[in-house]
């Protein structure tokens, strides 16, 4: 919430009504001076007077004393982009420590909540030891289960529950993931078709056609998330072909344009594979995928649409999406470049001339 600003509102209300503060006083059966006092934030009206102030001034006792339980969409939005660059520039702890504060100000305010656990989840890793990671995960899982718990919006709880799982599993508690999320396999309705098909049977075709960009854009995000986490876990055989496919989907949509920061990920990921093979050439083919999607993007890292997409760049904005990335860019290229730079993986290739050479165009980045 706000401070508390009655000396203000009273004011301002005793303007707009037109009255004196003689009127005011008279009302309320208080004398001119008391009047003045709370108007000047000399001192607050007694409690008891608050429902007579708010019928006379015909609003609401937390109208009249400033009260806003709730904060609007956007400020959490700001909120979350002020934290993540702070966490580049501050001690870890101080950072929380204003994040902290903020909640207990919104404590009622949810979508505050699981912004902040979703900012937890993003910066957590730039803590060295492991038992304060543990620790603001662990925090950023208390809020997802009070969003679960006392939230009234059924989508907001449903994510907040997928948020916990993925908090579980980043502090290494697989068994809490499917408790959570339970091991079945469900099929999905196709809710985001029929409302699609309702905005064009309404007549809305340009409604439905953006719609339909949201479903397929969050979906081949999604889809590639699964391909990337299927190729790490393919036996040796079967990784060739599932890496021929995902860069068959990459090329499908321009993935490396769309959604750089996924693709760099599994670029890294076949490097790895290479080297765990003996493969010292092909990793660098895979680095060098790795270095030219970087080159030719990372000016514009960001979450973004296209012209096949041309919609989403405005679902973005009014869901306070638009050009940011869940951390601040300063720490992402710092641990884009450091993934090749200073990684143990890569040891036996250090010397390599053409691995050397793509070391200097990241450094150039």
């Amino acid at each position: 919430m706000k401070e508390l600003n009655i000396s203000k509102i009273l004011l301002n209300k005793r303007r707009e009504k037109g009255v004196t503060q003689d009127d005011v006083a008279e009302y309320i059966g208080v004398s001119k001076a008391a009047v003045s006092k709370w108007e000047k934030g000399i001192s607050y009206p007694d409690i008891t007077f608050l429902p007579q102030l708010a019928t006379y001034f015909h609003i609401t006792i937390d109208e009249l004393m400033g009260y806003e339980p709730q904060l609007p969409e956007r400020e959490i939005q700001k909120k979350y982009r002020v934290f993540s660059a702070m966490f580049a520039e501050k001690p870890f702890f101080e950072v929380m420590d204003e994040v902290r504060e903020l909640i207990r100000k919104y404590d009622a305010c949810y979508p505050l909540l699981f912004a902040m656990a979703q900012l937890y989840l993003n910066n957590f890793v730039l803590l060295s030891s492991q038992e304060e990671k543990r620790m603001v995960l662990r925090e950023g899982q208390a809020l997802c289960r009070r969003i679960a718990v006392e939230c009234p919006d059924a989508l907001l709880k449903k994510d907040a529950l997928i948020m916990e799982a993925f908090l579980y599993m980043q502090d290494g508690q697989p068994k809490k993931v499917l408790e959570l999320l339970g091991t079945k396999v469900r099929p999905s309705l196709p809710e985001d078709q029929f409302i699609a098909c309702a905005y064009q049977m309404l007549g809305d075709s340009q409604k439905a056609m953006e719609y339909l960009q949201v479903t397929l854009y969050t979906g081949i995000i999604e889809q590639m998330d699964c391909m990337s986490m299927y190729y790490s876990l393919a036996s040796e055989e079967k990784k060739e072909a599932c890496a021929r496919r995902v860069k068959k989907y990459i090329e499908a949509f321009s993935m490396d344009k769309l959604v750089p920061h996924k693709i760099v990920g599994f670029y890294f990921a076949e490097a790895l594979n290479a080297i765990k093979l003996g493969k010292p050439e092909e990793a660098i083919a895979s680095l060098e995928l790795y270095v030219k999607t970087l080159e030719q993007h990372l000016p514009d890292f960001t979450i973004h649409g296209d012209s096949f997409f041309y919609a989403i760049d405005d679902w973005l904005g009014a869901n306070g999406m638009n050009h940011q990335m869940p951390r601040d860019m300063r720490l992402i290229k710092q641990d884009l470049i450091k993934n090749v730079t200073e990684n143990t993986a890569f040891q036996d290739i250090k010397e390599n001339q053409k691995f050397r050479a793509l070391v200097k165009r990241l450094e150039a980045i």
